[in-house]
């Protein structure tokens, strides 16, 4: 059995999970999840260096590598640009936090880290031809992973005196669902790229 860290690194939130499996990817076993606040601010409310937070962040994920002996790691890669959403404000600190992340556990441990688009993530778990939501991958990684429910956090709203779910129940499961996809995909048999005389001969004889 192997063991992977998956991350779903944001500059609010890291999601992570541990998973064990074995060689061909038909087993897989939930070893550990939770998620981590990066500290951006002093208990004053004043923004602390990036430098700080982001180092603080790395030694976090490497306690838990060593801790549990983690020999692998998967991370969501970072967005570069979506439209109405990015800036340079967000975009930059996620690529620092994220690459540090990278960058340390090959420093560190010798590794090449997998970055996964989110793309390449829903599509290795999808379950039939239509590719799942974010707010989908809860209920999808809970068929993988044998939950009756997923375990979600949850805070108490004193004024509507309920236990609400908090959003950091979906970063937890985008990393379970990066662990899961990298598990998926390093199992399956690469194919073969078709050169590009071969497609034109094929484009040939359907013309």
């Amino acid at each position: 059995m192997k063991r992977v860290i998956g991350l779903d690194a944001s500059t609010t939130t890291i999601g992570i999970c541990i998973l064990d499996y074995d060689e061909d990817g038909y087993q897989s076993s939930l070893v550990h999840y939770e998620y981590y606040k990066p500290q951006k601010q002093t208990a004053n409310k004043e923004a602390r260096p990036i430098s700080d937070w982001v180092l603080e962040a790395r030694q976090h994920v490497f306690n838990l590598i060593d801790g549990y002996h983690v020999t692998e790691l998967a991370i969501e890669d970072y967005i570069r640009f979506m439209q109405g959403q990015s800036s340079a404000q967000t975009i930059i600190p996620l690529a620092i936090l994220n690459m540090t992340l990278r960058i340390g556990v090959k420093d560190r441990y010798g590794w090449d880290a997998t970055a996964l688009t989110v793309g390449k993530v829903r599509h290795a778990l999808k379950r039939d031809h239509v590719l799942p939501k974010k707010e989908d991958i809860p209920a999808l990684v809970s068929t993988y992973l044998g939950f009756d429910e997923f375990p979600w956090y949850r805070e108490f709203k004193p004024r509507k005196k309920v236990w609400a779910v908090m959003d950091e129940s979906y970063d937890v499961a985008d990393a379970m669902a990066v662990a899961l996809a990298y598990v998926k995909l390093r199992s399956r048999p690469e194919k073969k790229k078709r050169s590009v005389k071969r497609k034109k001969a094929k484009r040939k004889k359907k013309a």
